[in-house]
């Protein structure tokens, strides 16, 4: 048994995450070596790096029973911190999408289209500046909610079973 949470898993992640890059590029570095230069050899890094690319799997999975047993309040809704952390991204996208509308779209060097043509015919916008601002700004808060939501989640301490391998990085 191991007691988790939400943040530990993150950053045990991160750390295996880090040890396999560093594993990668001493793999390609291990492949060559100078007369007399000591390396470790090819297969000894292979094998350190499928040590740490399971280790990243076995703590993926046990994120993903975490995320799916802490229970969080989302709204007036009880919901799985496995939810809260998908939709975060669609709040943020919703956030953004009416700061946009609010702001008018400008091409890429700031420029708006403010042409005046008599005879030419406009698209007006739907949605005044003011009311997509306002819509931002609820969306924005929604998001924040959610944000803090995920941190509390995050940090619920639960206990789990985990392998003696996972559990070693527990100390």
């Amino acid at each position: 048994m191991v007691m988790v949470n939400g943040f530990r898993l993150q950053n045990l992640i991160r750390e295996q995450v880090t040890q396999r890059d560093v594993l990668v590029k001493r793999f390609a570095d291990s492949q060559r070596k100078f007369p007399g230069e000591d390396k470790p050899s090819p297969e000894s890094v292979m094998e350190r790096l499928r040590t740490a690319e399971r280790l990243i799997s076995k703590l993926q999975v046990l994120q993903d029973q975490y995320n799916l047993a802490v229970q969080v309040t989302l709204g007036n809704e009880q919901q799985t911190l496995a939810y809260a952390v998908n939709i975060i991204g669609s709040m943020g996208r919703e956030e953004k999408s009416w700061r946009l509308c609010a702001t008018g779209k400008e091409d890429r060097y700031g420029y708006r289209d403010e042409q005046r043509d008599a005879n030419a015919v406009y698209a007006v916008q739907v949605v005044s500046p003011e009311a997509a601002a306002e819509l931002s700004m609820v969306a924005g808060r929604r998001a924040a909610q959610c944000r803090e939501v995920i941190a509390v989640g995050n940090a619920t301490k639960m206990s789990f079973d985990a392998d003696p391998e996972v559990s070693a990085l527990f100390g």
